[in-house]
C-alpha cells in the first residue's frame, strides 16, 4: 500500500510541470475593434513558452475572416536580471461580412487564447470620403482628413484623424504636422496600420490621430500635413522597333485637404470663472490612512485627483479648498499630467494637502466642487466631493511625554550647609586633581581623533580617484560599444536584410538610450524626434510581421535613421557628468 502511494505521488510530481503549462494562457489582442468591410484588422495571439512549437488552430478563424497574412517571432526579454521568453504570432484579418464577429478561442498546442468581438461596417461605399478621395485623386499616393466633433467650443478638444493610402511600396516616407493659428496640436500615440479595398483597389493604409484645442473663437483653418516619398517609376521608350523600359525613383507629394471651422465662444450659460469644456470630469480623494483616522498633532495627508476626458493637464484648474477650523493645512506643490487612450487626451491634476488638527472634537470638511461644461450634452455640470464631518481624537499618550508632564521631584535642603562651606574640603581638592587628568585625557583624544580625521581624508582622495577612473572606463566601454553597434547596423542595411537590420537597430539603441529600457522597435521609435526616422522604423517593424520584404531597400533606410541617430552623440558623451568632482587638495 505504501509503495503504490509512493508510486502515485511520484506520478503527480512528474505530470505536475505538464498541468502548469497547460494552465498558461494564450493572449489575443487587436489593433482595432471596429472596422468596414474591406478593411484589415491585426490579431496578436502572445504565448508566455516560446517553447511551444505547435502551430494555432484557426479552422474556426476562417469561418468570418480570410487570413491576409501570417507571421511568427520569438523574443527574449530579460528584466532584473531574469530571462523570460515569448512568441507571438500575428495574422492579417480580412472579416467576410458586416456585423458583430466574434473571433473565437484559438487553440496553440493546448491552450486556448480568449473570444474577442469586434464590430464590422458596411463596405466603403463610393459616396464616402475615402472613396470620393481615391476618384479624385486617383493616384498612387493620397491623404484624408477629418475632424471630429466638426463644431468645437474654444480650447475644447476636436479629433483630428488622418489617412494616408499607399497602392506602391513607398521609401524615405516624410510627414508634416497639421498647421493651424491659435492652436494647440498634440498627436495621440495610437497609430494604425492596416489595408484597405475601395472600388476593387488594395492600398496599405497609415492612420493618424491629433487632439486640436482652438484657442481663439470665430474662424480657423487646418491645413493638412504634407507627405512625401520616393517611389520606383517605370517608363517605357519606343527606339526604332524595339521598347526600352527604364525603371527609377522618383519623389512623390501630397497633402491632405484643409479643414476650415468657426470655433464656438464660451457660452453664456457656463456663467463660470474658469472654463472647463470636457467630455467627462472626475474628482476624487485618497487618504495616507484608510480609513482616515485624526489625532491632535499628528499630520494626515489627503491626495485630490482631478482628471478630464478631452483636455491637457494644464488645462486644469487649481482646487478652492476653504479653510478648515481647528485644521492647519499645508498644501504641496500640485501636479499635471497628461495622457492618452489610444482614442482622447485625458489630463490630470493631482495635489496633496498635509492636514494637522489642534483641537479634539467634531469638525466639517467642507465640500469641494469644479464646475464644468459637458461637450457632449451642452450643459454646466459640477464635479465634487460632498462635505463630511470627522471626529478628532485627543493626542496619543506618546506626544504627551515632554518635560511638562514629568512627576515633581521634592526639593531637599541640607541644614548643616552654611557660609562656612566656602572654604575648599580635601574632596574638592582631590576633585581639581580629577579634573586634571581629564583634561589630559580630553586633549590625547582630540589628537587622535585629528589623526584620524586625516587618515580618512586622505583614503577619501584615494577612493574619489578610483570611482573616477572607474566612471571615465565605462564611458569609454560604452562610447566603442555604441560605435560597434552603429557599424553592425550599418553592415545590416548594406545587406537588405530587415530583420538583421531590426535587431542591430533594437542593440543601437539600448547602447544609446540605458535607460529607457529599449526593447523593440516601438520603443527605439518613441525615442525618436525625426517624423521619418519614426516612421521609417515603423514600417520596418510592420515588415516583420509579413513574408514580403524584397522592397525594402537598407540603403534608404541607413540614410534617414542615421540622419537621426547621429543627433544623440552628445547623449552618449553626456556619462561624463557621472565622473565625481575631485576635491580641491
Amino acid at each position: 500500500m505504501v509503495k503504490r502511494c509512493r508510486h502515485l505521488l511520484l506520478s503527480c510530481l512528474l505530470l505536475l510541470p505538464f498541468a502548469v503549462q497547460a494552465t498558461v494562457p494564450v493572449i489575443a489582442s487587436i489593433d482595432q475593434p471596429e472596422l468596414a468591410v474591406g478593411e484589415t484588422l491585426r490579431l496578436s495571439l502572445t504565448i508566455n513558452d516560446a517553447g511551444n512549437a505547435a502551430s494555432p488552430n484557426t479552422k474556426d478563424l476562417k469561418k468570418d475572416f480570410d487570413i491576409i497574412s501570417t507571421a511568427r517571432r520569438n523574443r527574449i526579454v530579460m528584466i532584473n536580471g531574469k530571462t523570460t521568453s515569448k512568441s507571438q504570432w500575428v495574422f492579417e484579418l480580412m472579416p467576410k461580412h458586416a456585423g458583430t464577429i466574434t473571433i473565437p478561442a484559438i487553440d496553440v498546442g493546448g491552450q486556448k487564447s480568449q473570444p474577442l468581438m469586434v464590430k464590422v461596417g458596411p463596405s466603403t461605399s463610393s459616396a464616402s470620403p475615402d472613396a470620393q478621395a481615391a476618384a479624385n485623386d486617383n493616384k498612387a499616393v493620397f491623404l484624408t482628413a477629418e475632424l471630429e466633433p466638426k463644431n468645437l467650443y474654444v480650447q475644447s478638444q476636436g479629433i483630428y484623424t488622418l489617412k494616408i493610402f499607399f497602392s506602391v511600396n513607398v521609401q524615405n516616407p516624410t510627414l508634416t504636422e497639421p498647421q493651424a493659428d491659435n492652436a494647440m496640436i498634440m498627436h495621440i500615440n495610437n497609430d494604425r496600420n492596416y489595408k484597405k479595398i475601395i472600388d476593387g483597389k488594395h492600398y496599405q493604409v497609415l492612420e493618424r490621430h491629433y487632439a486640436i484645442f482652438p484657442q481663439q473663437s470665430g474662424d480657423m483653418t487646418i491645413n493638412g500635413p504634407i507627405f512625401s516619398g520616393d517611389v520606383l517609376a517605370t517608363n517605357q521608350a519606343m527606339t526604332g522597333s524595339s521598347r526600352m523600359i527604364t525603371t527609377g525613383w522618383h519623389t512623390l507629394r501630397a497633402a491632405a485637404k484643409p479643414i476650415a471651422l468657426k470655433v464656438k465662444p464660451i457660452p453664456a450659460a457656463a456663467n463660470q470663472q474658469w472654463w472647463l469644456p470636457a467630455a467627462d470630469v472626475k474628482l476624487s480623494e485618497k487618504w495616507s490612512d484608510n480609513p482616515p483616522k485624526f489625532h491632535v498633532g499628528q499630520p494626515i495627508t489627503r491626495t485630490l485627483t482631478l482628471e478630464a476626458s478631452g483636455l491637457a493637464g494644464t488645462q486644469l484648474p487649481a482646487l478652492d479648498l476653504p479653510t478648515i477650523n481647528g485644521v492647519q493645512t499645508y498644501p504641496d506643490k500640485p501636479e499635471t499630467d497628461t495622457l492618452s487612450n489610444g482614442q482622447t487626451i485625458i489630463g490630470k491634476r493631482v495635489e496633496k494637502i498635509a492636514m494637522i488638527p489642534d483641537k479634539a472634537g467634531d469638525i466639517t470638511l467642507p465640500e469641494v466642487n469644479v464646475t464644468w461644461w459637458n461637450t457632449q450634452t451642452n450643459h454646466a455640470e459640477i464635479a465634487k466631493l460632498p462635505a463630511r464631518k470627522v471626529t478628532v481624537l485627543p493626542a496619543t499618550s506618546g506626544e504627551a511625554n515632554d518635560a511638562t508632564n514629568q512627576p515633581l521631584q521634592p526639593l531637599t535642603l541640607d541644614a548643616k550647609k552654611t557660609a562656612d562651606d566656602a572654604i575648599a574640603t580635601p574632596a574638592q581638592i582631590v576633585s581639581s586633581k580629577s579634573a586634571t587628568v581629564w583634561e589630559i585625557i580630553s586633549g590625547v583624544l582630540f589628537i587622535a581623533w585629528l589623526a584620524t580625521l586625516l587618515v580618512w581624508w586622505r583614503s577619501r582622495q584615494h577612493t574619489t580617484d578610483t570611482e573616477a577612473a572607474k566612471a571615465e572606463a565605462a564611458f569609454t566601454e560604452r562610447k566603442e560599444s555604441i560605435a560597434r553597434s552603429k557599424k553592425n547596423l550599418k553592415k545590416r542595411c548594406d545587406n537588405n536584410d530587415p530583420k538583421a537590420a531590426a535587431n542591430a537597430l533594437v542593440q543601437y539603441g539600448q547602447c544609446l538610450w540605458p535607460d529607457a529600457r529599449i526593447r523593440s522597435l516601438g520603443d527605439v521609435a518613441a525615442n525618436l524626434s525625426s517624423n521619418a526616422a519614426k516612421l521609417a522604423v515603423t514600417e520596418l517593424d510592420k515588415m516583420l510581421y509579413t513574408d514580403n520584404d524584397t522592397n525594402w531597400s537598407g540603403k534608404h533606410f541607413w540614410q534617414v535613421v542615421n540622419k537621426e541617430l547621429v543627433k544623440h552623440k552628445v547623449s552618449a558623451a553626456s556619462d561624463r557628468d557621472v565622473i565625481p568632482k575631485l576635491h580641491l587638495r
